[in-house]
Parts: C-alpha cells; structure tokens; sequence
C-alpha cells in the first residue's frame, strides 16, 4: 500500500516537471521569436557560464532527456576577447543544469554539444597546446599563455563527429588532422572525465580511443592525478616514428594494435600495463644491423613507487622467418638512489634478447632507451638471474649471475666493444666465478680502435675470475680464436 502511494506520488511530481520544462520552453520559444534583444542577453549569459563569446544565426529553445536547452546554427565559439574564432559548426546546443536550477533558481550551463566542428590547435610546447587563433596574441617575443584545466567550465562537453587538426607538432608532421572526432568532457567539482574517439590521420593509420581522468584539476600541473586507458588499431609504426621520433626512431617499419593502462601524479608514472600485437616489424640498432619480426606480441607491467621501479614480461613472443619462439618471461627490479646506490635484480626463465629492441620506447628515461638500441642485445637466455648493487658512488659492486646463452650478443657502447655470436653459460658473484663460451661465427666490433667489424669463425673457452687480497685475478687455461687471417691459442692468467 506504502509502495503504491509513493509511486503515485513520485509519477505526479515526474509529470509536474515534465509539465513545467514543456511550458518554459514554450515560452522561451516565444519570447525569442518575438524579442531579438533576448539574443543578445543569451550571449552574454553564455559569455559568463563559460567564458567564450558566441555568434551565430539562429536560436530556438528545446526539450531533451536532460532538460531544455539552447539550439544554434551557424554556431562560433570565439575567444574571450571576442577577436578569435576557436570552432565553427554547422548547429550546436547549449542545455540547462536543471538540478542546479531546481536549487537555485538560476540558470546554469550544464551541457555543450557541438555537431560536425572544425577546431584547428597549435602546439606551442612539448605538453602545451592552445587554440590556433591565440598564435596571433604572440607580439614583441610575448608567449601564448595556453590553455588551462581550471579555466574549463563545470558540465559536459560533447563533439560529435568533428574534425581537429593539431599545427606545428613537429617538422617531420607540420600538421595533423583527426577526422570524426567523436568527445565528452565532464568537468566535476575536483575533476575531469574525458572519453575521445577519433580517426587518425593517414600517415598515422588506424583509429584511436582515449579514456581518461584528472583529478586534482585545480591544484599545479606536477600535483595532478591522473588515470588513462588507450587504444589503438591498425597503426603504421613509420609515421609514428615521424610522429615520436624521440621514442620511436628505431622502428623502421610495422604496423599493427596496442592498449595502454596507465596511471600517475603530475609527470611522475604510478603503474602501466601495456599489451601489443605487431606485424612485419623492423627495428634498427646503432650499429646499423636490422632485426625484423613477421610478428611480435606480448603483456608488459611496468610499477613505480619512490625510487623502485619494476618491470614484468609476461609471453613476449615472436615470429621470425617462420619459426615461432617460446614466450619470453622475465621480471626485472631496480633503484637508483641519491650518493650514486644502485639496486638491480633481473631474472628470466626464457629470454629472447632480441624482442627487446622494438619494447625499447616504453622506457621511462631518455638516457636507458639510448643505452638498450645501442647495446641491442641478441640471443636466447635461459634460467637467467642478475643481481647488481652498490652503497653509493665510488663503492665496489655487488653482482651475482647465472645464466646459460646461445647466440647471445651485444653492440659496442662508448669505448666498450661488441660482440655477437656467443652461446655457452656464466656463474658467480664479485668474489669468483666462470664464463664458458664457444661460436663458429662470431662477430667482434671495437669503432673505437677498428673501422670495420672482425668475423670469428672459432671462438671457444673458459675464463675463470676471482677477487684476492691483491686483486682481481683473471685466468684462461685455453681459449682459441681463429678467422681466415690466422689462429690463436691462448693460455694465460692475469692480476
């Protein structure tokens, strides 16, 4: 009986509302028709829910699912000074915050949608962008001020269907057009929600959905909170790298799809979970060789917390002509501490080196992604584990190793030569231990003393170590090495 009684009533008090929006908007209908003056009144109101100036030719009131609203055509959204234009479209909606109208009396712009809009964006930093309009503000050597997070509105955003182009990205790409953009931006109290869909431009291939979150919006860009999941399909991997050349210039050529989990505060990265399928992949290293990958795929974590960060492979797996390789396994951990410490534990049931090179973007820092393609390692790692630590600078490392190789190698870095080719097993720590190694075509590359690399057709032996009170003592009962050139045999301890 209670449960009925309520019903009725909360159907009467829907039916008043409804009632009561229909009627308000019939007058508004009316009034505008019969009071141009009101226009202008509409576009003063519009000016000081949002902070844009608006023109356009025509308005008429309706009523939607989330209460009425303002309908345009031949809608500008202009800058504040009124001298821009930031987006044209063809119709356009302004709708009432009903709730905050109910409680206030006032009224309140709650909801922009916007239909089939050109917005034109000009980069003006590495992670600053402002309407391409604004460029013309830059005189006597004056900065564009850009766009800020806290100048955005409270309530929804909506584009449907528009078209944005991005200028001056780089060199390489001057301009980038998405086409049928399709964004929601609701803009909460502390926080930002955004949705975007779109159609990347031609060199870039495929399409790309963005879901996002700011929190913390009005706080400084280094306090912001934030949370992203991104996915794409289809992409070329060659105009990414035209697009990231600071991360992606290695990648010659590819394409395929990706998804990105990833959280933060400020520049600062929480967690990532990144999972990719890649084909026809070709990937260069600073000695000029290619590794080339009909397919390649796999799931990597990434965490950071103060000063640790660890990295997961789980089944990293690759196709190379025609042979499949076991997925890749491996966890690496490491630290980086003020005075010079240093923390490091690596370990991997199977290891393919070589997929490694492509995953080199995902690095954090500049300085390890340039170290990885020029080292390049190559080889199958099997029952691997590294461990690597010191106190702080100038201290004596830590290290204990283990671990069986085929094929395995290495390019040269700074002053230190390379060499490919190996396959054989290691075992120690800083105090003893052994290196077992044996080739028939290995390749050894000094740039730093040699103009060309040297091929090994026989390389084989033992290399035992040990740390005595006077020194490190370095010893080989027989180690042979020979090419066309000639033969040696080696026998020799040293301290």
């Amino acid at each position: 009986m209670f449960l009925r009684r309520l019903a009725k009533i909360l159907g009467r008090l829907a039916a008043g509302l409804l009632v009561l929006g229909i009627v308000a908007t019939l007058a508004l209908n009316f009034a505008l028709d019969r009071v141009p003056r009101y226009q202008t009144e509409i576009k003063a109101w519009v000016h000081q829910q949002t902070g844009l100036h608006v023109r356009f030719a025509h308005v008429a009131a309706t009523l939607r699912w989330y209460g009425p609203e303002l309908s345009f055509r031949q809608l500008e959204l202009r800058s504040r000074d009124d001298r821009r234009v930031l987006a044209k479209t063809a119709r356009g909606r302004i709708g009432w915050d009903l709730w905050r109208l109910l409680a206030s009396g006032r009224l309140f712009a709650g909801r922009i949608e916007l239909d089939s809009p050109d917005i034109v964006v000009a980069r003006i930093g590495p992670t600053r962008f402002a309407p391409a309009s604004e460029q013309s503000l830059q005189s006597g050597g004056k900065a564009v001020a850009g766009f800020r997070l806290a100048d955005l509105p409270p309530g929804i955003l909506v584009i449907r269907h528009g078209r944005v182009s991005v200028t001056g990205w780089n060199r390489q790409l001057p301009r980038l057009t998405l086409h049928d953009v399709n964004l929601q931006v609701r803009r909460d109290a502390d926080a930002i929600h955004l949705r975007f869909d779109a159609v990347l431009p031609a060199v870039l291939g495929g399409k790309l959905n963005l879901r996002g979150r700011l929190g913390n919006v009005g706080a400084s860009p280094a306090a912001l909170d934030w949370s992203a999941d991104l996915r794409t399909r289809n992409v070329s991997f060659r105009g990414w790298r035209r697009l990231l050349p600071a991360y992606l210039d290695h990648l010659k050529s590819g394409s395929g799809a990706f998804e990105l989990k990833a959280n933060g505060i400020g520049h600062d990265l929480g967690d990532a979970n990144f999972d990719f399928e890649a084909t026809n992949v070709a990937a260069r290293s600073n000695d000029g060789s290619t590794a080339k990958f009909d397919r390649i795929g796999g799931h990597l974590e990434l965490a950071h917390q103060g000063d640790r960060w660890t990295l997961l492979g789980r089944h990293v797996q690759a196709l190379r002509s025609g042979r499949v390789d076991p997925p890749s396994q491996f966890e690496v951990t490491w630290r980086a501490k003020r005075g010079g410490g240093f923390h490091l534990r690596a370990r991997a049931s199977y290891l393919r080196a070589d997929n490694l090179l492509p995953l080199a973007a995902l690095l954090p820092r500049k300085s390890s992604r340039e170290r990885l393609i020029a080292i390049s390692p190559t080889g199958e790692w099997r029952n691997a584990s590294l461990r690597l630590e010191r106190l702080r600078a100038g201290d004596h490392w830590h290290f204990t190793v283990h671990a069986q190789f085929r094929d395995a190698g290495f390019g040269a870095f700074g002053r230190t030569p390379g060499l490919r080719g190996l396959s054989g097993s290691v075992a120690g720590d800083q105090r003893a231990g052994h290196v077992t190694f044996s080739t028939h075509a290995a390749t050894l590359a000094w740039p730093a003393q040699w103009p060309r690399p040297v091929r090994l057709d026989a390389l084989g032996g033992t290399v035992f170590w040990s740390r005595t009170p006077a020194g490190l003592l370095m010893a080989t009962p027989r180690t042979v090495m020979a090419n066309d050139d000639g033969r040696v045999s080696l026998l020799a301890s040293m301290l």
